[in-house]
């Protein structure tokens, strides 16, 4: 891992003065610079920050391979050794109030987005979730090792059922785990971490990802037929429309405006209200819409019809070709009907 994952470092050559700096400081100051460092200064330039400075033994004028073979040939000649943490001590007893505000603000920000234990989704099927879990450790800290997990909506190879990692599993840098998925549940992973920095006990650390369920795509069919008007309300408990081209609100006018339709749903709902008439009896109004299906074995809610004048009518549902149920409107209002439709 980097000595400076930020490119913070790259504010502590803002610093140097030739004149202040003795040749153990300079050096100091040039072994704090690693290749995240130097690309940051050189990012810099664009901003203001003036390279090179005047006096420091190095150039800023190539890439991060020059530059490092130029501070090799200073570090023979003043003979010093790499010493990453020395180096940084002695070149913040250095450093200016300013300069010092700057590279703490840095690093704070840079914590904040990147220090720590993270998750995150990497890709996802109706068959797998693969998840990548990384442990960036804040300076002083080491390897992080899983104390605890919890696993819904998968399951992982070889594991019982709700641990997502083994107890003990080590992890530095970025670590990948696959888990065979159940696509109609909601996937969750909780994964807790303990963190030893010098042989003892000195954090937890926890990160979890969710992803949704993948809904079963049906189609639904509803038929209507008899004489004037007949309204129905269909409501799911574990289903709704599809969000997209079909959600939508129609009003239809056919045989020389003599059949009247309407049906209303709105994007994603569980809901959905259909109204037709007809001065005559009619069969075989058929109305066809798609519905996500968060069980993969039935559709379950409540239905109301009623009819508004006229003979009674009759509703039909299928489901993928299947028929499920018929209803009519004998009285202006029927009380609600809990349905369970199971799926083909």
């Amino acid at each position: 891992m980097a000595d400076d994952p930020g490119g913070c470092n790259a504010v502590l050559i803002q610093d140097f003065r030739s004149q202040a700096w003795t040749e153990d400081e300079t050096w100091a100051l040039l072994d704090t610079i690693d290749q995240t460092s130097y690309n940051e200064a050189k990012r810099k330039i664009a901003t203001g920050m003036k390279l090179p400075i005047e006096g420091l033994p190095v150039s800023f004028n190539g890439d991060y391979d020059q530059f490092d073979r130029e501070r090799e040939t200073y570090r023979r000649t003043v003979n010093k050794q790499r010493d990453y943490h020395a180096s940084l001590a002695i070149t913040e007893r250095k450093l200016s109030a300013d300069v010092t505000k700057r590279w703490n603000e840095c690093k704070t920000l840079f914590a904040q987005d990147h220090i720590g234990l993270r998750s995150a989704v990497v890709s996802v099927n109706n068959n797998n979730i693969i998840v990548d879990v990384e442990w960036t450790p804040p300076a002083g800290l080491q390897t992080a090792r899983v104390s605890g997990s919890f696993l819904s909506g998968a399951t992982s190879p070889g594991l019982p059922l709700g641990i997502a990692v083994p107890n003990g599993t080590e992890i530095l840098g970025r670590k990948r785990f696959g888990f065979i998925r159940n696509p109609r549940q909601a996937f969750n992973m909780v994964l807790n971490v303990d963190v030893a920095g010098t042989g003892a006990l000195v954090g937890n650390y926890t990160t979890s990802v969710s992803v949704d369920p993948q809904p079963d795509l049906r189609s639904l069919r509803l038929i209507c037929g008899g004489t004037n008007a007949m309204l129905a309300m269909i409501e799911f408990e574990n289903a709704f429309f599809k969000v997209g081209e079909d959600a939508r609100e129609d009003t239809g006018f056919v045989a020389g405006d003599n059949i009247v339709k309407l049906f209303r749903f709105v994007t994603g709902s569980r809901a959905v209200e259909v109204q037709y008439g007809h001065p005559v009896n009619i069969q075989n109004l058929q109305l066809d819409l798609q519905v996500l299906c968060l069980d993969d074995t039935n559709i379950t809610g409540k239905i109301t019809v009623w009819k508004n004048g006229g003979s009674p009518g009759t509703l039909d549902v299928e489901v993928d070709g299947h028929r499920k149920d018929s209803y009519q409107s004998l009285n202006d209002q029927t009380p609600p009907r809990h349905f369970q439709w199971v799926l083909p």
